[in-house]
């Protein structure tokens, strides 16, 4: 480092005491985080700001001084001592902040280069990434995000670039379920959402709805699918186009042309958990790229992950109980979305006990899974009758055209709005299923048909 480095530093250094006392702690961090060459001075600095909030410059510097471990050269002490122009000293802490951007970014690009010779190389990229990504965060100041985030969290119903959610024109029944998503009707950006249900309810066929819509929207999306093969979760979203009825079958139609950026289906993906956080930090670094190849423009989601489904997740080598580690693994992946501003859907079977309750107070596989995300809800096989839905309970699931009814209910409200205005009881809704595909009425006609089969559940 050069002289003028120093003197820089020592520069800025004297603007963040120049400057309020209530604003001096956030810019002290910000400059220590910067900062190179005289990062313990201004470490020092900072410490004995926030032991004395409202200490002058000159105690400040005298205390500075008299630690043995700090080495100031004359010519940087005179610079600290001196008058200094508030001009000169805002110009000087502009560039500290710029230039240790700077100086990151070519370290990050020299640590990538080298990274791109190892076998192991795609792992190691993302692991310097993400580094880079939490010095962004852990740099971000606390009042300046909360106020993004609840900028984002306020306002009428979401649109379809700001959340994740089911297209309106899929009926009822999705128009419902937007409403329990959140307090503007969607999973905004960072939130989660659980599907439960026992095996055959439609589990996966719902979370590929949001697939589709989600991917309609311009939002990448990854499925993360530890039950079935990559191409039969492809065909999965590929069955929920809702326009019109259900054209089976299916395998004469290409894949729409903007998914090809957007999808990303591993072909083998670990059942580690680490592995899957891994996998939802790239996806969101995917996200971000390609908002900024667009200029800014995108989706609000750093998109959406799907995991179908989670009890398939190895138990950690820790020693610890299965449902504690199924928990583990939940958590940290709920959390890394939260952190990423990225939607997370995770598929869930049911315990066994939990089915001959109506699902409704159930623990997923042993683990309390429910508690850990934002929104949560089961599907289920319905039985129709005189207009209404009802839980079909140990019965066959009722058969119209070829359709299976089935009934969904939201199982967690916290922080949730309420459902519009509708014949509809809060938490219900039903839906017709045939072959995969979701449909708002079982007569083959599309959607928005104001026909007999209507979704009022009992």
């Amino acid at each position: 480092m050069t002289d003028t480095d120093h003197t820089r530093e020592a520069l800025a250094l004297r603007h963040v005491f120049q400057q309020p006392t209530d604003d001096r702690a956030d810019m002290l961090v910000k400059l220590e985080e910067s900062a190179l060459p005289l990062r313990a001075v201004i470490a020092h600095a900072r410490a004995i700001q926030r032991e004395a909030p409202m200490a002058e410059w000159r105690d400040v510097l005298a205390a500075v001084l008299k630690v043995k471990t700090v080495r100031i050269t004359d010519d940087i002490k005179a610079v600290l001592e001196n008058a200094v122009p508030p001009s000169e000293a805002l110009d000087a802490y502009k560039a500290t902040l710029n230039a240790s951007d700077d100086i990151r970014k070519k370290r990050a690009a020299a640590a990538i280069a080298e990274a791109l010779r190892e076998p192991d190389w795609e792992r190691d990229v993302e692991r310097i990434m993400d580094s880079q990504r939490r010095r962004e965060v852990a740099a971000e100041d606390l009042a300046e995000g909360w106020e993004r985030h609840r900028v984002s969290m306020n306002g009428g119903e979401a649109g379809e670039m700001e959340a994740i959610k089911l297209d309106p024109k899929r009926g009822d029944w999705a128009r419902i379920i937007n409403a329990w998503l959140g307090e503007r009707s969607g999973l905004m950006p960072g939130k989660s959402l659980l599907i439960a249900g026992a095996g055959g309810g439609g589990k996966t066929s719902l979370a590929s709805a949001f697939a589709w819509d989600a991917l309609a929207a311009g939002c990448p999306v990854m499925l993360y699918q530890l039950e079935l093969g990559r191409f039969e979760a492809v065909e999965c979203v590929m069955r929920q186009n809702p326009d019109g009825t259900p054209r089976l079958p299916i395998f004469k139609k290409k894949l729409p042309s903007h998914w090809s950026q957007l999808l990303d289906v591993p072909d083998d993906p670990s059942p580690k958990g680490e592995d899957a956080v891994d996998a939802l930090k790239a996806m969101a670094r995917k996200a971000e790229r390609l908002r900024n190849r667009n200029g800014g423009k995108g989706h609000a989601a750093n998109g959406l992950f799907i995991v179908d489904y989670v009890q398939l997740f190895a138990k950690a080598s820790t020693g610890e109980a299965f449902h504690e580690s199924l928990a583990s693994t939940i958590s940290k992946l709920v959390k890394t979305a939260a952190n990423e501003r990225a939607c997370l859907v995770l598929v869930s079977q049911v315990n066994k006990s939990a089915q001959s309750t109506e699902l409704n107070r159930t623990s997923y596989a042993g683990a309390d899974l429910g508690r850990l995300t934002d929104v949560g809800m089961t599907i289920e096989r319905a039985t129709y009758d005189n207009d209404k839905f009802a839980s079909a309970g140990d019965k066959e699931a009722d058969d119209e055209n070829g359709y299976e009814a089935r009934l969904i209910k939201r199982q967690k409200k916290r922080g949730q709005g309420q459902p519009p205005t509708s014949r509809m009881p809060d938490g219900y809704a039903g839906v017709w299923v045939k072959e995969g595909t979701l449909r708002d009425t079982p007569d083959d006609k599309p959607q928005g048909n104001q026909a007999t089969k209507r979704l009022t559940p009992a």
